[in-house]
């Protein structure tokens, strides 16, 4: 009897300790500065088309559409 009690307290205090790190591990912050830089880096509207943008007097630019009074900034 001691014997299945001594078992089920040490199964039922790691059960606790993985309860307890899982909830732990769930509070941090998991995106790495990398991966933020990747986000906000997405969320800033960049065009891998067109990586420079457009500024004014030229003959056009084709960034997210057309822009005929624009020039691709190089």
């Amino acid at each position: 009897m001691r014997k299945k009690l001594l078992k089920l307290s040490f199964v039922a205090a790691v059960a606790i300790a993985a309860g307890y790190t899982a909830y732990n591990s769930q509070k941090t912050e998991t995106l790495s500065d990398l991966t933020m830089d990747n986000v906000e880096a997405l969320a800033s509207g960049e065009n891998p088309f067109c990586p420079n943008g457009c500024k004014l007097n030229g003959p056009g630019c084709l960034c997210d559409g057309w822009w005929p009074n624009e020039r691709e900034a190089i």
